[in-house]
């Protein structure tokens, strides 16, 4: 054990230490189904996955392209939970396609669970015609500590 997690120990009550610990050093996977929408005439289906392991989150989305109607950025309909969230806004650049033209596209995780697609790294709008959507990646940030109980 290093100087200096002892002397945290001195300051705090060992026991919740540990506890802290094992809440937050267990990596856990959470899949959700989702739906997409913004661009298309309708939802798509697409499920989320987040794998946390300390605070480090990987996020998972899927990969959605078909003809676009609406002229908007791309959403999901359900937030984060609040132990798998940022702990400020993160955004991605990712490759999309825009009106069958593929581009650098970003991804946008907001600090309130909030997943954003946009057409181009300055969060622009689709155009709203064409194949369009999102390849589907992966992106890892910094999650949230969770609440104590």
């Amino acid at each position: 054990m290093n100087d200096n997690r002892r002397q945290l120990l001195r300051t705090i009550n060992e026991k919740e230490f540990e506890e802290w610990v094992d809440a937050t050093d267990a990596p856990y996977y959470f899949a959700h189904s989702s739906n997409w929408s913004g661009i298309w005439g309708s939802a798509q289906a697409g499920n989320v996955c987040v794998q946390k392991a300390l605070l480090r989150c990987t996020l998972t989305i899927p990969e959605i392209i078909t003809t676009a109607t609406t002229q908007s950025s791309i959403v999901i309909d359900t937030l984060l939970t609040e132990d798998l969230r940022p702990v400020q806004d993160e955004c991605f650049p990712r490759k999309i396609i825009d009106n069958g033209q593929v581009k650098m596209g970003e991804i946008k995780i907001g600090t309130d669970g909030s997943i954003t697609v946009y057409s181009g790294i300055s969060s622009e709008n689709f155009e709203g015609l064409g194949n369009s959507g999102m390849y589907g990646t992966s992106v890892t940030y910094l999650g949230c500590l969770p609440d104590p109980e």
